[in-house]
């Protein structure tokens, strides 16, 4: 658990979540999927960004990098 962070999703990730879903429905028939798309808005508040720590630092550190650079 200390290697992660549980992060609610952005509206961007709440957007491609729904689109896997549906690609996997389409896919699969899957009743699962429907039933969560049929009730979108609910279902949707359950999930979560599981997104590892050392991975969160090496993104801060290319923004600052990346903000640092525009400002030289």
């Amino acid at each position: 658990r200390e290697m992660v962070e549980l992060v609610s999703l952005t509206e961007a990730d709440g957007k491609e979540l729904k689109q896997l879903i549906k690609n996997h429905k389409t896919y699969t028939n899957s009743s699962l999927a429907t039933k969560v798309l049929k009730n979108w808005k609910t279902h949707s508040a359950h999930f979560v960004k599981v997104f590892p720590t050392d991975y969160k630092r090496a993104l801060e550190r290319l923004e600052l990098e990346s903000s640092n650079h525009k400002k030289a």
